[in-house]
């Protein structure tokens, strides 16, 4: 049995939420919700060089088998300013063990609980909850697209609601649609709400009043509006949101980081690998931080002149599984890319 326990080291950060988890069904409460952004936190920052923040010490064990068992503070997971309801926090837990992930690519298919299994311990005042591998493995998987999320402003939100929509919309630029019924489905309200217009006045509306005020992405939306026959009044079946990106609720020292990025795209100078790029390299193309480093050049010179690069790696996750030497074989993709662009490889 391996242990690693990892201590607090930051206390903010940029999260990356594998769409895979993102789209799964919500309809769990605040608590619950905390405990899956806990879970993201702790599986990305064992694999980032065990930075943790908000001032958690989580304990991670695996068997075996693969499976996951987290240890955290139960306080890590209760809402801000309540810090002692742990019968609604019990409540809602036990929700995630009954919630399934559904997963499927192009070599598998399957279906488990999200989480195998909760536990407080209240001697020691800690949670303990434990993940099946595949639920590893579906936090960390990227193929299928992410969602970058500030870790402090997604706690402090008061409502799930809320959450959902900033981690679905944060770092987004252009417009998203939904239907309805997916949309709600996402929300955890898909038996609520038969008209269209309150899920809006009752869900939509006040989740953006709440960004409004204290998130860095909030958004306007426009109802899409569906004829079902040439007679009678146009029915909502979808949304469309725009993202709108509120610099003055961003964190100052991770706003700075993220403008170096930019910045060493057009200055090389001081170019530093882009932060989706390298959590994507790591966690779906197997890339350690080292090998990064060692590669930078080569990297930096693809995502510079490689249109949508980062489409470009997904494209080559899939055929790299089974290359002998993985980081080779995407490495020389990359070259050969730039080398038929004109591009003297470093």
């Amino acid at each position: 049995m391996e242990q690693i326990i990892i201590t607090p080291m930051e206390t903010n950060k940029d999260l990356a939420e594998s769409f895979v988890i993102a789209t799964v069904r919500n309809s769990y409460g605040i608590y619950a919700q905390r405990t899956i952004i806990r879970l993201i936190e702790a599986t990305q920052s064992l694999l980032e060089g065990y930075k943790i923040g908000d001032c958690v010490k989580y304990q991670i064990d695996s068997n075996l088998w693969g499976e996951r068992s987290i240890r955290m503070p139960i306080s890590a997971i209760l809402a801000e300013g309540d810090k002692s309801n742990y019968t609604e926090a019990k409540k809602q837990l036990k929700s995630l063990v009954q919630i399934p992930l559904e997963y499927e690519d192009d070599k598998q298919w399957f279906v488990v609980p999200l989480l195998s299994m909760v536990k407080f311990d209240k001697v020691n005042g800690d949670a303990i909850i434990k993940v099946q591998p595949e639920v590893w493995q579906a936090i960390l998987d990227f193929s299928k697209g992410w969602r970058r999320f500030e870790l402090d402003k997604a706690l402090k939100l008061k409502s799930t609601y809320s959450i959902r929509l900033y981690q679905l919309l944060s770092g987004q630029e252009s417009p998203i649609s939904y239907n309805l019924v997916s949309l709600k489905k996402m929300l955890g309200v898909e038996k609520k709400y038969d008209r269209p217009i309150n899920f809006i006045n009752r869900v939509i509306i006040p989740a953006k009043e709440e960004l409004d005020k204290v998130s860095p992405y909030t958004f306007d939306f426009r109802p899409i509006l569906e004829r079902k026959s040439n007679k009678g009044r146009a029915g909502i079946t979808g949304i469309t949101f725009f993202p709108l990106y509120q610099p003055k609720n961003r964190d100052k020292a991770l706003a700075e980081k993220e403008d170096l990025h930019h910045l060493g795209k057009k200055y090389p100078g001081v170019a530093t690998i882009p932060a989706s790029v390298e959590n994507y390299m790591i966690h779906s193309l197997e890339f350690t931080r080292k090998g990064l480093e060692n590669n930078k050049e080569t990297i930096l010179q693809g995502y510079t002149h490689i249109d949508n690069f980062e489409n470009f790696l997904r494209k080559l996750a899939g055929p790299s599984r089974n290359a002998k030497n993985r980081q080779g074989y995407i490495l020389n993709a990359i070259r050969g890319e730039l080398k038929e662009k004109g591009i003297k490889v470093n």
